[in-house]
């Protein structure tokens, strides 16, 4: 069985006196764009940390593409790249000469050239980095992050100040990076984005993990919001239930599972139940997210 990207297993990290990471345990599995999220201090930033070797953790374990990385750090992490904490940039050198420089640095191979096409600045090589665009840099920073042609990309906030046409960009090279065998893990705070482009999401909050799937399994099923009088209700569940719709109460409301809310009505007109109201709800990550993370305060 093929090991995954990335996994923690009771992560608990301390900084002073806050609790950063609370046994937090979760997989990366390969070959995804997987979306990170939590909100402000969820740990995000500090669980790339600690898999890149930059922090220690408190208690608990970590991986990288099947290797422990608290003894065996130096074998792999060449095989990965990252970009957390916004790019380091030289502003009086020129994009190539920062990935020259990154590339010397670190004793990494690669093909400069070939890279700064990848990420679209072939034509702005020799320009210097103070005259580009925020989306740019951005692209640049992702530049040195894949000069070793690495297995796993680990993105803290990539999308962050870019507009959309950046982000647009952005979105279509970590789509192709991983329709190339990559795995890119990107921690955003565009849910929008990570809807759209995301083949996984793993969501944090408080150090601790609170729902990780695929986007379709966290969202789950759209419905079709149902408002009858409180003594229709169970006549209203027996209607929707003999025309094969599943249907649930919450509050004062029915929710069937179908957005053809013509076929809920025809079936609860059917039973001489006439509703108040009938309106298709349509969920998204951005709501999933809010719910999940509330719940956790």
């Amino acid at each position: 069985m093929t090991s995954p990207a990335a996994q923690m297993i009771g992560l608990r990290k301390i900084f002073k006196k806050t609790l950063a990471l609370d046994g937090l345990s979760l997989t990366f599995p390969r070959g995804r764009l997987i979306g990170f999220l939590g909100p402000n201090g969820a740990g995000k930033t500090t669980t790339f940390r600690i898999l890149l070797g930059l922090a220690r953790p408190n208690a608990g374990t970590a991986s990288l593409l099947g290797v422990d990385t608290s003894n065996n750090l130096q074998s792999v992490i060449g095989r990965v790249g990252a970009m957390v904490e916004g790019p380091a940039l030289y502003d009086t050198l020129s994009g190539r000469d920062n990935l020259i420089v990154a590339q010397r640095s670190r004793g990494d191979g690669g093909d400069i050239i070939a890279t700064l096409d990848l990420i679209g600045l072939a034509e702005r090589a020799d320009d210097k980095v103070s005259r580009y665009s925020k989306g740019m840099k951005q692209r640049l920073a992702l530049g040195m992050a894949l000069l070793n042609d690495p297995e796993l990309l680990l993105l803290d906030e990539p999308m962050d100040g870019l507009d959309p046409a950046g982000q647009k960009t952005l979105r279509e090279l970590l789509r192709r990076l991983v329709d190339d065998g990559k795995t890119v893990v990107v921690s955003s705070h565009v849910l929008a984005d990570i809807q759209a482009l995301a083949d996984y999401v793993v969501i944090i909050n408080r150090g601790r993990l609170v729902a990780e799937g695929s986007v379709a399994e966290l969202i789950g099923t759209d419905k079709t919001r149902i408002g009858v009088d409180s003594s229709e209700s169970d006549e209203a569940l027996t209607a929707l239930a003999q025309a094969g719709i599943a249907a649930s109460t919450r509050g004062d409301r029915i929710y069937a599972e179908t957005l053809d809310a013509r076929a809920a009505g025809r079936a609860l007109a059917d039973a001489g139940v006439y509703p108040f109201e009938l309106i298709v709800e349509r969920r998204g990550l951005e709501q999933v997210f809010l719910e999940l993370t509330d719940a956790d305060r």
